[in-house]
């Protein structure tokens, strides 16, 4: 019976510790079966912006990368231009899908979970097959995964019809002056830690352009300007309060750490066509972004095994 009573105490002990640990990690807004998805997908495009800014006329007969790495040794100008806008386009895609998940998470949080509904007794209707909507509704359904079969238009109690997905871009044009301050702020940090000052400005700019691209824009899309605490808390103490602030802000850190870490081999006495400015800095930016955003789907996939 002792024996009983203390086996029984200690599951009891084990449940408690179980519950503790569940609850100290709250529910995550990221579900993570579409951030696993839409890693590999962003970095894909991250990488193909960079091969087709590349200009191929440059060794014909070389790879892909060795055209990447010619463009940049020959006309770093031309090539960050391009990768820096196609990036942005890919960096905005990304942001949007941050954006409304924090949106729902903040809607959930304010409301509270769906009351669930019994269902009625009478049949419903057939949904009816073949398209019914204009071509943007098809558009927008298609980019939230759903079947375009199934009816475009969803139609509210005071007959007002909306779409399936929020459309609403105003908040790209603060986030696009935002990457460009910070830019300009991060050309004056890489100044101060050795960047020429004089020469090659358009080099230095450009590079600090695509390192705020990588860095800033899914975090300024995502978390509006104005909410100055969150930005101070996730880089002034590094401290994430979700997955969804991890998957923003890893990246973010990785580039920016991978841009400082590729000037190392600039200094070195190999003489070597690609240690000019700014080549490994270019190269060692988008190695950081990609190395944060597979610590944060690690990171995310850790937490939602304890869970």
């Amino acid at each position: 019976m002792a024996a009983k009573k203390r086996s029984g105490k200690a599951t009891e002990a084990s449940k408690a510790t179980t519950e503790a640990t569940q609850s100290a990690l709250p529910p995550s807004p990221l579900p993570l079966q579409h951030y696993a998805a839409r890693v590999p997908l962003q970095l894909a495009a991250i990488v193909f912006c960079l091969y087709s800014s590349a200009d191929k006329e440059l060794l014909p007969l070389g790879t892909s990368t060795e055209r990447v790495l010619e463009s940049l040794i020959q006309d770093p100008t031309a090539f960050l231009i391009t990768a820096c806008t196609s990036i942005l386009v890919v960096q905005f895609w990304f942001g949007h899908w941050a954006r409304g998940l924090r949106k729902e998470a903040e809607k959930l949080e304010k409301e509270g979970p769906p009351k669930v509904q019994e269902k009625p007794v009478q049949t419903e209707k057939k949904e009816q097959k073949g398209f019914t909507g204009t071509i943007k509704d098809m558009v927008t359904k298609t980019l939230k995964g759903e079947a375009p079969h199934k009816k475009m238009v969803k139609t509210t109690k005071d007959g007002k019809k909306t779409t399936p997905i929020d459309l609403d871009f105003k908040h790209l044009m603060p986030a696009t002056i935002t990457t460009g301050g910070v830019a300009l702020v991060l050309h004056a940090c890489a100044v101060l830690l050795g960047a020429p000052l004089l020469d090659r400005i358009p080099h230095t700019f450009l590079l600090s352009l695509l390192v705020s691209v990588l860095a800033i824009t899914p975090l300024a899309i995502t978390i509006p300007i104005h909410e100055r605490y969150v930005w101070q808390r996730l880089f002034s103490s590094v401290d994430p309060s979700n997955d969804l602030e991890v998957a923003l802000l890893a990246p973010a850190l990785g580039a920016i750490v991978g841009c400082w870490a590729g000037a190392i081999p600039i200094p070195l006495d190999w003489d070597r066509p690609w240690q000019a400015w700014p080549t490994t800095c270019v190269l060692g930016a988008v190695g950081g972004h990609a190395i944060g955003s597979l610590a944060s789907l690690a990171i995310c996939s850790y937490n939602a095994t304890r869970r």
